[in-house]
């Protein structure tokens, strides 16, 4: 998905403007009402935030914002439902649950008009306790929405699935749990990752 946006002329005052600045101070063409680094640094699932601005090989200006996040507490349900209607298979699930970090990238590319163009969007990474790691550089699309709507790009409908469920029917959110984390992990395994 590629996005082009235009930067209002107000914000480029100075030839000496950074191009970290460029971008945080501009705005997606889907949503005019906030700015790129305000919609991104209030993201409120990443933990850990950080613009950085580098050169390509052909000279070309990027800004990257990457996103950590860390907090996964509302998988101690899931977790804990799996646990109890499945107790047999209770220590095969329990690494599914137990995420460490996913990473979250985004690259803008400047152009000569001091426009920016979305070039990137992706799920960098997914880190689980136990070590196993599922990276994958390619992009996806529909991250920036999130991002812009803040909401949880990869649990946010699973979440919204669990809040609607019986605060009884364990075996529902266990299914949901499972289904949600149970492919990824499994995808870290058949591409590589590693277990510590």
């Amino acid at each position: 998905m590629t996005m082009v946006v235009l930067v209002g002329t107000a914000l480029l005052t100075g030839c000496t403007q950074r191009s970290e600045d460029v971008v945080k101070n501009g705005y997606m063409h889907f949503d005019k009402s906030i700015t790129v680094g305000a919609a991104m640094d209030h993201w409120h699932v990443c933990q850990e935030k950080r613009w950085e601005a580098f050169e390509t090989a052909n000279t070309k200006e990027v800004v990257q914002f990457t996103c950590k996040q860390k907090d996964f507490g509302f998988l101690e349900r899931f977790k804990n439902a799996a646990a109890a209607s499945q107790e047999k298979h209770t220590k095969e699930l329990k690494p599914f649950f137990e995420l460490q970090e996913a990473v979250y990238t985004f690259q803008w590319t400047i152009q000569q008009d001091m426009r920016f163009e979305l070039t990137f969007e992706g799920l960098e990474r997914v880190a689980w306790k136990n070590g196993m790691t599922f990276k994958n550089k390619q992009e996806h699309g529909s991250f920036i929405e999130a991002a812009y709507a803040n909401t949880d790009p990869l649990f946010g409908q699973v979440i919204a699935q669990l809040q609607q469920i019986n605060t009884n029917d364990e075996d529902a959110a266990a299914l949901i749990g499972v289904n949600l984390l149970q492919p990824l992990y499994w995808a870290a395994e058949e591409l590589g990752g590693k277990v510590k």
